[in-house]
């Protein structure tokens, strides 16, 4: 059967998919002011070369891979965006209005960035602690590492399977509002409602999780043991 990826091996498509229109504007835009200002300062000091040959090397990275989604490619990023934006300014409207925009843009890239690396941090702790029989504690980070990134599906899964219902099915309703194409939270749902005999609903679960990815076999033979 077909393979399914959580990820595009395309960070622009990715971005488009899970932002739309306004997140992958946003990202062309840093990249792009990022480039202009590192390529107009090039001259006065080495630095920034350094920043607008690494911006190049990551941005055309991007077209074959998801790397933006590593915390620490996303660090890179948001340190040679912001060698990029630092220094002298030039003395014209034009890239003062740049700096005025590419900064705060730079500083959201970085506390994005910042709670992502937390995130992983937490999840890590957590996945330690489960192996060591503590599920209560694992369950905790699980739950303190989704509030810092709210896009980790894995975490939410493990957070969910570590709790009882109704905890559990909550865990997974609210990481559906925030990852609503994930197939296999649609399945986990289906598994809850089949544990209090809600056999509609589980359906219905099931066929969003076949929509989503109908290469999956699991999602029908379940559906059809029903």
């Amino acid at each position: 059967y077909g393979k399914y990826t959580r990820f595009a091996h395309n960070e622009y498509l990715n971005f488009a998919v899970e932002t739309g229109l306004p997140g992958v504007v946003a990202l062309l835009w840093i990249i792009a002011l990022s480039l202009y200002l590192a390529y107009q300062k090039a001259k006065t000091d080495w630095k920034y070369i350094a920043s607008f040959a690494a911006i190049t090397a990551i941005s055309v990275h991007a077209f074959f891979d998801f790397n933006l989604h590593f915390p620490i490619i996303l660090f890179a990023f948001s340190f040679f965006a912001g060698i990029a934006a630092s220094g002298p300014d030039f003395k014209t409207v034009e890239t003062k209005q740049i700096n005025f925009i590419i900064r705060p843009a730079c500083f959201i890239v970085i506390i994005g960035s910042l709670c992502a690396a937390v995130s992983y941090a937490l999840a890590e702790r957590a996945n330690s602690l489960s192996s060591e029989g503590k599920q209560p504690a694992a369950s905790a980070y699980y739950k303190a590492a989704v509030s810092l990134n709210p896009l980790d599906v894995t975490s939410w899964r493990k957070a969910a399977y570590l709790s009882e219902e109704p905890e559990s099915r909550t865990i997974i309703t609210d990481a559906l509002f925030f990852n609503p194409s994930d197939s296999f939270l649609h399945q986990d749902l289906a598994r809850s409602y089949l544990k209090r005999s809600e056999l509609q609903n589980a359906f219905s679960e099931y066929l969003a999780a076949m929509e989503l990815n109908p290469n999956n076999p699991f999602f029908y033979s379940e559906a059809g043991e029903m």
